[in-house]
């Protein structure tokens, strides 16, 4: 779905770069420890045996309480490494040669989205999903990345990288 949703190789480096950020600063695992102390007071693992074994049981609480994620949703942790993650793909983009104002307009595009889909409903369902949902509002995002485009020196905002390898790859996904 995501390589549907790109329209540049620059929109794709960037939203690669959130998920390498996402690994850079070991949100799974710090996520996991978390909810495996909330949910079944584990705080110690010292085999794999035994993290096989408390994974299962987290994953059989997570069965018993359809609930259990919300509380990680109203604490806001997820939302924070999600802007974490949108910091570091922006840079990490950048390092690379990718224009990092593509990164914006995928975000642009998602409000434009969702602006037209919802209409009158828009703002208080953002102010539910800023509330309630696991990833921040769109709007929320871009703006954190309009004030990151103030530390570097931006290239223009029509440049992007073309690559016919990029394009093949569009056409055979526009096709499943």
């Amino acid at each position: 779905g995501m390589l549907k949703a790109v329209d540049n190789e620059d929109e794709l480096a960037g939203i690669i770069g959130h998920e390498i950020g996402h690994n850079v600063f070991g949100h799974m695992p710090k996520t996991v420890t978390r909810q495996l102390f909330w949910m079944k007071g584990i705080t110690k693992i010292k085999t794999a045996t035994e993290a096989e074994t408390a994974l299962d049981a987290l994953l059989e609480a997570y069965r018993k309480n359809q609930f259990s994620a919300f509380g990680e949703s109203l604490l806001g942790f997820s939302r924070t490494d999600e802007l974490q993650a949108d910091k570091a793909g922006f840079y990490n983009m950048y390092k690379a040669g990718y224009n990092p104002e593509y990164l914006k307009s995928y975000f642009k595009r998602d409000v434009s989205r969702s602006k037209e889909d919802l209409g009158e409903d828009y703002d208080s369902m953002q102010f539910l999903i800023f509330l309630l949902g696991s990833h921040p509002p769109a709007e929320q995002r871009l703006t954190a990345l309009k004030w990151e485009s103030n530390w570097i020196k931006m290239p223009p905002k029509t440049e992007q990288n073309k690559n016919g390898s990029f394009e093949a790859m569009k056409k055979r996904v526009s096709k499943m």
